[in-house]
């Protein structure tokens, strides 16, 4: 029992470390946790008579299924660095669920979080300063990309508004105002498109509308379906796919000299998410390969319905379908999507049932929601620079969750 209490306290340290280090895409602190899950991933199933939670159950599920589908497409990308941050980051981004939500801990939830928002703040109003000054277009922080700056951003805004929401303050909302202020530097129009969308979603959640929630996606759904009726075809007509036409010469053809950030969206409409589609429609139920979405160009073999992308040349790299949800349908098919969306569910309804604190709690909701609506427009779920923060968080509270249940039966007993 104490080396039970010992462990839980030592997990939590490295929640709570890793959690901070989510700020930095480039100095690769914050995924300590993940690496720690896993390396105790056996003793923690190894144990007998320990139930599995549901929301460590299906992230176990995905796992399984993703690994087969790794060893059976391209086992050497397990060797490969650049498969865990590329291709392969949903390990980096849901190990820590694996194991933590065994784990119990009593500490100040909301004083730590307040604690993170400050910190996150602070370094970034300090990396801004130095952003004004210099002749950058869009504001990275301290990461690469403007996109994955935006999504972290906005998980902190997410933060930022639930504490304003629940305590209304001129400081609350000067902290809301920074982080708003820092989020839309970033340029990333997904990742404020997104923050927008979540807190939508939740005033419509804290009025009891939850409904219009899945109208709004089933919209969402509807419009990107009609989207891609109108380009799947001629993502089929140039040949995209084997390499025939180049995205750009299909632009070109069709529309002309275009903007960078209208080519960007066409690229999305005739490219990304066409590319999870094409995967999708040419093996419907397991996929073209775990990582096959950016082998281009495709050379699909195979039998009909189970075919797969025997493209030698294996990329490591950010590209992909710019959508979660075709992106996993494309590379691991009905079977994948259908796990991965389960998943997510168990994290909903873990969330909808838990009110320990609720400061915590409904920023889990904002970020929950933000993380659903950006993943229609890029791949967001497992990328870490937007999922960790939310992982860590999530985690962290089913530790303090389980601690408040465990003892509320103690004292009934």
């Amino acid at each position: 029992m104490v080396q039970h209490y010992k462990l839980s306290s030592l997990l939590q340290k490295v929640l709570i470390f890793g959690l901070f280090a989510t700020v930095s895409g480039t100095v690769l602190l914050s995924p300590l946790p993940s690496l720690v899950a896993l390396f105790l991933f056996p003793l923690v199933y190894w144990t007998k008579g320990r139930k599995i939670p549901k929301t460590s159950f299906f992230c176990l599920l995905f796992f399984a299924v993703s690994l087969i589908s790794i060893l059976l497409y391209d086992p050497k990308a397990l060797t490969v660095f650049d498969f865990y941050r590329r291709d392969g980051n949903f390990i980096i981004s849901f190990a820590p669920l694996l194991v933590f939500p065994f784990f119990c801990k009593d500490f100040h939830i909301q004083r730590l979080f307040r604690a993170f928002l400050l910190f996150a703040l602070t370094l970034y109003l300090i990396l801004f300063t130095g952003y004004i000054a210099s002749d950058s277009a869009d504001f990275h922080g301290l990461f690469v990309a403007h996109n994955a700056s935006g999504g972290f951003l906005s998980i902190i805004c997410s933060l930022a508004f639930a504490f304003f929401w629940n305590k209304k303050s001129g400081w609350n909302l000067m902290l809301l105002v920074l982080g708003l202020i820092f989020l839309f530097a970033s340029g990333s129009r997904g990742s404020i498109l997104g923050f927008v969308l979540a807190i939508t979603f939740f005033l419509i959640w804290k009025s009891n509308m939850k409904f219009w929630i899945k109208v709004a996606i089933g919209i969402v759904i509807l419009v990107q379906l009609l989207i891609l009726w109108k380009a799947y075809p001629k993502y089929k007509k140039y040949e995209i796919a084997e390499g025939k036409f180049t995205i750009r010469e299909l632009i070109e053809k069709e529309y002309g000299i275009v903007s960078g950030r209208t080519a960007n969206i066409y690229i999305r409409m005739y490219d990304n998410w066409p590319r999870g589609v094409h995967s999708f429609l040419n093996s419907p139920l397991i996929g073209t390969g775990f990582g096959s979405i950016n082998d281009v160009p495709f050379q699909l073999e195979g039998v009909l319905g189970f075919k797969y992308n025997a493209q030698p040349d294996k990329k490591y790299d950010s590209s992909h379908a710019h959508h979660t949800y075709f992106h996993i349908l494309g590379e691991q098919g009905l079977l994948g999507l259908g796990i991965f969306l389960l998943f997510i569910r168990t994290i909903y309804i873990f969330i909808r049932d838990n009110r320990h604190n609720k400061v915590v709690r409904e920023f889990l909701w904002i970020s929950f929601f933000n993380l659903v609506i950006m993943s229609f427009t890029e791949h967001r779920f497992t990328s870490p620079s937007n999922a960790l923060p939310f992982v860590l968080s999530l985690s962290l509270y089913m530790m303090y969750v389980n601690y408040q249940k465990k003892h509320e039966q103690e004292r009934s007993t």
